[in-house]
């Protein structure tokens, strides 16, 4: 009978090793894929395609088209789905735009710069995988965006002197009405992807990224068919995941 105690004794002490060991990677499995929240916040290179073509025709000069830096934060979720793929929907306020300079002598010596400051509420649904099983690792992010315009600022600038005026002031005619309509669509559509490296640090998740954003669609509401602007830029955001 001690024998066969001991016998069951040593079965069961092996039975749980071996259920130990099986339970450890399905607990870091799905400690790494589990739903997650966060912030993240980041700056951005950002220019505006056409904006240079759109503005030759109408100034007639030599224009050099220049990078906008802009700042963004947002909230984000990571939703797993299977395996090393999850989805991650994020709430961001991001900005864009670009510039461009004007140097023509018909103007002056002094060259000046046109801006076009524009503030978005954007949502990117981003299809997100998980390379590697290290406690660093590689990830990639692909998916599309829709943003709704918050603000919008066009400026002039030579010199010392500058002016600004909201997109959708316009000019003022007769009776005090608006002479020009707001000349940016209040919404955009665009992709986003990126490649990062994700970990673990002082007990929480977090990421840092580069990623390219490109939009899909004009921002102009009346342009030549020739004439297409467009927001796209690169962006450097760090994550911290709760």
């Amino acid at each position: 009978m001690a024998i066969v105690s001991r016998a069951a004794r040593a079965a069961m002490m092996s039975s749980a090793m071996v259920a130990g060991s099986l339970m450890i990677p399905c607990s870091a499995d799905a400690q790494r894929y589990e739903s997650r929240y966060g912030i993240l916040a980041g700056a951005s290179v950002n220019t505006i395609s056409d904006l240079d073509r759109g503005l030759a025709g109408d100034l007639g000069a030599q224009l050099n088209t220049k990078n906008r830096i802009g700042g963004q934060a947002a909230l984000y979720a990571r939703i797993p789905l299977k395996g090393a793929l999850s989805l991650q929907p994020e709430l961001h306020y991001i900005q864009k735009g670009g510039k461009v300079e004007v140097t023509d002598a018909s103007i002056g010596n002094d060259a000046v710069d046109f801006s076009l400051k524009i503030g978005y509420v954007e949502i990117p649904v981003l299809a997100r995988i998980d390379l590697g099983s290290g406690s660093w690792r590689p990830f990639i992010t692909a998916g599309p965006t829709v943003a709704l315009r918050t603000s919008c600022k066009l400026s002039f600038g030579s010199g010392s002197t500058n002016i600004a005026t909201d997109c959708d002031s316009g000019d003022l005619g007769e009776g005090e009405e608006a002479a020009s309509e707001d000349p940016i669509k209040k919404t955009d559509f665009g992709a986003s992807a990126g490649v990062g490296i994700a970990g673990s640090l002082m007990g929480r998740s977090v990421f840092a990224q580069l990623r390219y954003n490109q939009g899909l669609a004009t921002i102009a509401k009346d342009a030549p068919s020739s004439v297409s602007p467009k927001n796209r830029g690169f962006a450097v955001v760090v994550g911290l995941g709760f």
